[in-house]
């Protein structure tokens, strides 16, 4: 599960430390190897983290490790061409495809905004710490549309996810931890 540590190393104050979500400032999100694992089979658990990315959390640099070595498992499974007609023969069909551009390290305004569009699976009156799993099921609104969340919708991001903007390593993370918890 999800597991937070309130930590301050760079001896700012907990009320401004400068960042852009709202003077949280030193929250250390952990995530092990086993939940990594399994993010697939619950995948609602993603929506945990990007939470706690929103609000300035962190990981540290083991977090980080684990992280990358899991998505790059992942990827390297992967042709580097997807064809989505595959999808659409096997699964009844794509209802939308979605061809994101470029997020240069933007979280919260490219990102997030880009994730409420699609109709992201962000807190829908639950807790991060709700023992209550997502089950991946989708609102009447989605499932019109289509949802990258269910398979009925895609999401293609296209690059330039991190240069220029400041949160670069956020933007990334959280791509890599919707990966792994929607891997098709």
């Amino acid at each position: 599960s999800l597991r937070r540590e309130e930590e301050n190393d760079v001896g700012e104050s907990e009320e401004g430390g400068g960042d852009n979500n709202g003077g949280v400032c030193g929250e250390t999100i952990h995530v092990t190897e086993a939940e990594l694992a399994t993010l697939r089979d619950s995948p609602g658990r993603v929506w945990d983290h990007i939470g706690s990315l929103r609000r300035g959390g962190t990981y540290g640099q083991e977090d980080v490790k684990r992280i990358l070595r899991a998505a790059s498992g992942v990827l390297r499974g992967e042709p580097s061409l997807i064809d989505l007609t595959k999808r659409t023969e096997r699964g009844g069909g794509l209802k939308t495809v979605t061809v994101v551009g470029d997020l240069h390290g933007h979280f919260e305004d490219s990102l997030v905004k880009v994730l409420d569009m699609v109709g992201g699976r962000k807190d829908k009156g639950k807790s991060d710490n709700d023992d209550d799993d997502d089950d991946g099921q989708v609102g009447k609104e989605e499932m019109e549309h289509g949802s990258p969340w269910d398979g009925t919708g895609a999401v293609v991001f296209n690059g330039d996810f991190v240069d220029r903007g400041k949160n670069s390593l956020e933007v990334i993370l959280a791509l890599l931890l919707l990966k792994l918890a929607y891997p098709d």
